[in-house]
């Protein structure tokens, strides 16, 4: 072959390596295009699909924060996403925990109404009981006032039969005048006796209608003004106080109520765990030592030694109150570690104010040991019971709460 010839096979077979060479990248870049277009409409698909979930998810997050603002209040109902202001509801949850006087462990609106449907509950029960006796006393009256009415219309039906008697005998006998007469006249006087006794009943039953209402508005007053002091019957649930502090191995703590709060030396409170909602009673403690603000306890009849007495936890009293003014009237013998004027100065410090007679301010009858001394101060025979006492049936007959001298220890040590 000639040189020329060879150098032309040279040149094409070089051209034909650039072009399969050029078309082979040509080939890979086009892939490579292909796939990178792929990916984009992959990423693309799932960018939409997560923000179709997000907006879904954000959409039922509005809606169950609207219908959470709706049910709580405290919202804009004429906002389509209308959610509670949170300023609003603390403000209002402060005031209505003001206005129901809930202890300081109720923090939420939960515990709030729990604490408002206890207090409601009891009011309840304590306004059904002074109903009931006004019912009673009601129903009383009435039987009275039907007696009355029955002795009236049995006057009445008496007179009617002498008068129809009287008229009888004057038609009967014309011939007889004179002894009619005298008839009609012993007739008369015993209709005129008769009617004296219906004026007399009529003015018995006027009498009695008329102290019935009195009692009844007596009972009312009563019922309203002991209504006012229901707070100092505060169940379980109404701590008076909580632990600041307690020491295991000394069985002592410090509660945060003291002096300035009517604590005294002797008060006995019952220890209830302070977790929100429980009732469980741990212990009992006495006041050893009383400060201002803060008060030393002794620590007694631990229920559980697995569950001691811890910060936090609360005391409670039932006769216990740091406000309202009571009033009370020793009825018996009162003698032992406390004599009667003893006993006043006592009660005096626990805000209970002790009286000669009972009115319609009296909270307590306290009851005291049997007498052996009559009202004149002579020796009787037979000791009297307090409730043989005039003072004992007043009390009953008014709804005073009586009390038994050892029941009241049971909450004050003395």
């Amino acid at each position: 072959m000639k040189r020329s010839q060879r150098g032309a096979v040279r040149v094409s077979i070089v051209w034909m390596v650039v072009t399969l060479v050029l078309f082979f990248v040509a080939l890979f870049i086009a892939y490579m295009g292909f796939d990178a277009k792929a990916k984009a409409v992959a990423e693309a698909q799932t960018d939409k699909t997560a923000r179709v979930e997000s907006e879904k998810t954000t959409g039922e997050a509005k809606k169950a924060l609207s219908e959470l603002s709706t049910l709580v209040g405290w919202a804009d109902a004429a906002e389509s996403s209308a959610a509670t202001n949170l300023a609003t509801l603390k403000t209002d949850l402060e005031d209505l925990k003001s206005a129901l006087n809930a202890p300081a462990d109720v923090k939420d609106l939960k515990g709030l109404l729990a604490f408002a449907k206890t207090e409601y509950q009891a009011r309840g029960k304590e306004v059904a009981g002074k109903e009931d006796e006004l019912n009673e006393a009601r129903r009383k009256a009435a039987q009275a006032e039907s007696g009355l009415r029955d002795a009236i219309r049995e006057k009445e039906t008496q007179i009617e039969n002498l008068r129809r008697q009287l008229n009888d005998q004057t038609e009967a006998s014309a011939q007889k005048q004179q002894e009619d007469s005298k008839i009609a006249d012993a007739l008369r006087a015993q209709a005129s006796q008769l009617d004296t006794e219906l004026r007399a009943a009529n003015a018995k039953y006027e009498e009695a209608v008329r102290m019935n209402a009195e009692s009844i508005k007596t009972f009312e007053t009563r019922l309203a003004v002991q209504g006012q002091k229901l707070r100092f019957l505060k169940e379980p649930q109404a701590a008076d106080g909580a632990f600041l502090a307690v020491s295991k191995d000394l069985s002592i703590g410090w509660i945060d109520i003291g002096a300035n709060q009517r604590v005294s030396r002797g008060t006995v409170f019952t220890i209830q765990s302070g977790k929100v909602g429980s009732t469980t009673q741990k212990a009992r403690c006495e006041v050893t030592s009383v400060e201002q603000s803060r008060a030393e306890v002794r620590i007694f009849d631990v229920r559980d030694a697995f569950d001691p007495v811890v910060p936090g936890d609360v005391v409670y009293n039932p006769l216990f109150d740091p406000k309202t003014e009571r009033h009370a009237v020793l009825a018996g013998r009162f003698s032992g570690k406390y004599n009667e004027k003893e006993l006043k100065d006592l009660l005096g410090m626990m805000g209970i104010t002790v009286q000669e007679t009972l009115d319609l301010n009296t909270d307590y009858l306290i009851v005291g040991g049997e007498l052996y001394l009559d009202a004149d101060g002579n020796p009787v025979e037979t000791p009297i019971q307090p409730s043989e006492l005039p003072v004992y049936k007043e009390a009953e007959s008014k709804g005073v709460v009586i009390m038994a001298l050892k029941d009241l220890r049971s909450y004050f040590a003395f």
